[in-house]
């Protein structure tokens, strides 16, 4: 969904742009670890993951495509286990066609990989059992069928606990600690790894980011950060297999920066600590904002006060931090584009509030601050990543249509029937074109940012969720939905590929009987290719000009196996060269050795 594609990106960005240039202070020495020690912190046991009575299991050495048809449409569950020499399980669920519907890595207990999706009884699918960075090993992947979807989370550990005096931690792998300072002001959080890459995160505990690293090669951290006395932050440590990392907190007089403001202002992040800052007062308030705009603000108490906003009609930044810039705490987006958050603050301190349209300054909305005693947020549009929002959109037909399309829109569908549909947009011109894919409870989600095409397996008269995005200059742009025989172009199983300088011939025999793509790509210039399909009496099937991206063509058809056809690879005026494919439609059913994997008996 565009919102959620952008509340991601803005998090992202604001994430990236702090991590990414972080300055590193010189190195100081630890404090005395007879006054700091804190027990090490040893993993956490979770329980093991119970299937249900009907269930198969397969032992995983390499990583593995597995072959899987469903014998029933219904919720399925993949998951793995018993990753006993260091595996890292990773699981991919890809369809017919080429498309990721559902991945995980590291959700189930232990480390291991857990997936949760509807799936259509017949439709032939691909489970891809492999391993997250470059580890190895054996885990056991288990299949299971369950009447109610559920969705996956990741077990929370009981965080080791740092004294408010501060202190050391040494840890390895994911671990999560608590700290709640004894005393307000700037505290130092160094943290360093003996391995190739150590990460630091820091929040409060309303989640809301503090500091952030995620430079893996980078095996150090040093920040200087104001905390507030009594409040609770979680840390987080991670480092790679079997490295062991130290974590050291003390309390300090002396302000270090860490984030290198000036740069992160070419990233369009300008948080101008001399900007003249409109005054919020001391009790909060209800601001409005069009454009850029910098508040400062000193709380009449201390605790936790929210950020939210009102009235937006586009994205918005907000960034909170200290006169210092100890800190940078992205507001992050909640419903649409409206953002909330809660940070920790400290009496009589004073706070600068960065808020920002951002992409648009046409636009005004309302920024409130306030205790939560005193404020109250709206979540009854709340929308979370797996929102569905199935009371509002536009209904297209069961039996499939097409309809036109402005900018954005959400739309959804029941289709008549089970069975493989085709959802393209389509329209002339070189701009975005965007197209998702979610079932009713948001059990697996699929797009395409390239071509504007998913192909899918669908259950008859279940609900979904089809969310379209293109930019201005797509002219008599249409979303088309039908029963397949629009096949998306795959990005994996190539059949061939050819260099075209001059009109050529090439005969085709498909080994498969399926839909396939033919299609130009890489054109040199201002090439315009052209496509012919021939028979073996050399009448004409199929033909293209512009079909593809751009100028190139595009040929989407069934093809019988054993048959012998012709391409005519040429073009619509002139000569120029490019590159010519062939492949089969989703590609993942073009693959060999797919090992079998057959459901459980229901």
């Amino acid at each position: 969904m565009k919102h959620v594609l952008k509340r991601g990106l803005a998090f992202a960005l604001a994430i990236a742009m702090m991590v990414a240039l972080v300055a590193v202070s010189p190195v100081t020495a630890f404090a005395e670890e007879d006054d700091y020690e804190v027990e090490l912190a040893e993993d956490y046991d979770a329980p093991e993951v119970t299937a249900a009575p009907n269930y198969v299991t397969v032992t995983v050495t390499e990583e593995t495509n597995f072959s899987f048809t469903p014998n029933a449409s219904g919720y399925w569950t993949f998951v793995t286990s018993e990753n006993y020499d260091g595996a890292t399980p990773r699981l991919w669920v890809i369809n017919h066609y080429g498309h990721i519907l559902a991945q995980d890595r590291g959700t189930a207990p232990n480390g291991n990989a857990i997936v949760k999706l509807h799936l259509v009884e017949g439709a032939p699918y691909v489970i891809r059992a492999g391993y997250d960075w470059d580890s190895s090993g054996t885990y056991t992947l288990t299949v299971f069928m369950s009447e109610e979807f559920e969705r996956p989370t990741r077990p929370i550990p009981e965080p080791v606990v740092i004294p408010g005096s501060g202190g050391v931690v040494r840890g390895w792998d994911r671990i999560l600690y608590s700290f709640t300072p004894d005393t307000s002001g700037l505290w130092v959080i160094h943290g360093e790894g003996d391995g190739d890459w150590f990460e630091l995160e820091i929040q409060n505990a309303y989640w809301n980011t503090i500091a952030f690293t995620m430079d893996n090669w980078n095996t150090e951290f040093r920040a200087t950060v104001r905390l507030v006395a009594g409040a609770e932050y979680i840390i987080r440590g991670w480092s790679d297999w079997e490295a062991r990392y130290t974590i050291n907190i003390y309390p300090t007089d002396t302000f270090e920066p860490w984030i290198e403001w000036d740069v992160l202002a070419e990233w369009g992040l300008v948080m101008d600590f001399d900007a003249v800052r409109e005054i919020i007062p001391p009790s909060g308030d209800s601001i409005s904002v069009r454009g850029e705009s910098f508040f400062s603000f000193t709380p009449n108490s201390t605790g936790p006060w929210i950020f939210d906003t009102e009235n937006v009609s586009d994205e918005v930044f907000i960034i909170i931090t200290d006169t210092y810039g100890s800190f940078m705490t992205p507001i992050e987006s909640y419903s649409w584009w409206n953002n909330f958050g809660v940070v920790d603050l400290e009496e009589g301190i004073e706070y600068i509030i960065w808020a920002s349209s951002f992409w648009d300054d046409d636009f005004t909305f309302t920024l409130i601050v306030a205790t939560p005693e005193e404020w109250e947020p709206d979540f009854d549009d709340w929308d979370d990543d797996w929102d569905t929002g199935t009371d509002w959109g536009t209904r297209i037909p069961s039996e499939g249509g097409q309809v036109m399309l402005d900018d954005d829109f959400m739309f959804l569908f029941a289709p008549a029937t089970t069975g493989s549909w085709s959802l393209q947009l389509m329209g002339e011109g070189m701009g975005w074109r965007e197209i998702s894919l979610q079932d009713e409870t948001g059990s697996f989600w699929v797009d395409d940012w390239d071509t504007g095409m998913i192909s899918v397996h669908l259950a008859a008269e279940r609900e979904y969720i089809i969310h379209t995005w293109v930019s201005w200059d797509i002219m008599g742009a249409m979303l088309h939905v039908s029963p397949t025989y629009e096949i998306a172009i795959p990005r994996p199983g190539m059949q061939g590929i050819r260099r075209v300088s001059s009109e050529t011939d090439f005969t085709f025999t498909p080994t498969v009987t399926g839909y396939w793509v033919i299609n130009t790509f890489n054109a040199v210039g201002s090439t315009d290719p052209y496509l012919w399909l021939l028979d073996a009496e050399g009448n004409i099937l199929a033909q293209d000009d512009d079909g593809g991206e751009g100028l190139n063509a595009l040929i989407k058809i069934r093809l019988e196996a054993g048959v012998e056809y012709t391409i005519r690879a040429g073009f619509f005026a002139g000569t120029g060269e490019y590159m010519l494919s062939v492949a089969m439609a989703g590609g993942m059913q073009a693959q060999r050795n797919l090992v079998v994997l057959e459901p459980p008996a229901l």
